[in-house]
Order: C-alpha cells, then structure tokens, then sequence
C-alpha cells in the first residue's frame, strides 16, 4: 500500500508516524481504520487489522482511531477535495499523483 502525501489524519491518531510507518510496510495496526482510495471500489473504510496482499495498489488517504470518526473524516474529504470541484477524476489524481 502506498500513502498519500495528503493523507487526512484524525485528531484523535496519536503516534501517526508511527503508524503510517507500519502500515506502509504492510503490519496491521490495532484500532485503526483506514480510508483507502482503490481502483475498483473508489473510496473503502477497512480496518487495518484486515488489510491484506489485496489492497497492495490501494492508495491510503486517512485514518482514524474508529469507524465513526473515520466516516467523518471521510466528509471532511469530500468537503474540503470534492465540493469546491466536483469532479471525481480531479478527487482521485488530488490523491493519486503525489504518495509515497
């Protein structure tokens, strides 16, 4: 899995880098959901803990200490990528062209 340099992090994900150190190197992570940014299915919430070889081509763009507030997070994307251009293309390449 590869992260976006715009990753979404909520407030409430304390150790982030941590965090994203261990899921780009593929661990799982516990009480940790992610927003990931597939080709099939767009945008999935997954909890880390079953992230698999599946989503290696996913791209993550948020996470959260809960399903909930990853929910919200996910608003706040669209609020802050989609609305002022709604155009999904635009939404994936604002995610897609700069990860790490």
């Amino acid at each position: 899995m590869t992260i976006s340099k715009k990753i979404y992090i909520d407030k409430s994900v304390s150790n982030h880098r941590f965090i994203l150190r261990k899921l780009k190197k593929g661990k799982k992570v516990n009480n940790i959901y992610c927003i990931i940014y597939t080709e099939d299915m767009f945008l999935e919430i997954i909890n880390s803990n079953k992230i698999n070889e599946k989503y290696d081509k996913a791209v993550l763009i948020g996470i959260a200490d809960s399903r909930r507030k990853a929910m919200e997070l996910l608003v706040n994307i669209f609020d802050d990528v989609y609305v002022p251009n709604p155009n999904i293309d635009y939404m994936k390449r604002y995610f897609t062209t700069n990860k790490s």
